[in-house]
C-alpha cells in the first residue's frame, strides 16, 4: 500500500456485516496520523462481541509498504507485519474465531458503510473517507501464514 497523510478515518478493507454499523472485520487508518506514521485500527467481531486494536506504525505513510495482518484463532494472537517484519503483537485471549455474520460484499479501499449502496446498517459518514492512495496484492488465506511465509511473500 502507498498512503498519503490522511485527516479522516480512511477505510482500507472490510468484510461487512449488513446488520451492524461496523463489519465483521475492518482495517483502516485513523485520521490522527503524524508525519510518516500510520495509525492503524482493526475492528473484529466474533459473533457476540467486538474487539478493537489500535497501533501507530512508523514509516507507513508516503511510501510503498507491504502490510500483513494476521490473526491466528488457535493461538489467539494478532500480528501486524511491515515489509515482512513483525511490528505489532497482541494477545486476544478468549477471543476465538472471527465470525462472518450477515456478510456483505468484500470491500477494498473504504468502509462497508461508505459504499453505495451501503454494505452495513448505516449510511456514509462525514468523518470517514475512501482510501486516497494505492493498494496492491491483496490476498486472503484459509490459515494463518507463518512468519517465514510472510517474509517470503514480501521478498517476491
Amino acid at each position: 500500500m502507498n498512503s498519503p497523510q490522511v485527516n479522516k478515518g480512511t477505510g482500507i478493507f472490510s468484510i461487512p456485516n449488513t446488520k451492524k454499523f461496523w463489519g465483521n472485520l475492518d482495517i483502516f487508518l485513523d485520521g490522527n496520523n503524524t508525519a510518516g506514521e500510520g495509525r492503524f485500527k482493526m475492528h473484529l467481531f466474533n459473533g457476540t462481541k467486538e474487539n478493537w486494536v489500535e497501533t501507530k506504525i512508523p514509516g507507513t505513510i508516503g511510501d510503498w509498504v507491504f502490510m500483513t495482518f494476521r490473526y491466528n484463532h488457535k493461538t489467539e494472537m494478532l500480528h501486524i507485519f511491515k515489509n515482512g517484519e513483525i511490528v505489532f503483537t497482541r494477545a486476544l485471549t478468549g477471543w476465538g474465531r472471527i465470525v462472518y455474520n450477515n456478510m456483505g460484499d468484500l470491500v477494498l479501499g473504504t468502509y462497508g458503510f461508505q459504499t453505495d449502496p451501503p454494505q452495513s446498517s448505516d449510511k456514509a459518514q462525514t468523518w470517514a473517507q475512501s482510501f486516497p492512495g494505492k493498494l496492491e496484492n491483496f490476498a486472503f488465506y484459509n490459515k494463518a501464514l507463518t512468519d517465514e511465509q510472510i517474509k517470503a511473500l514480501y521478498n517476491e
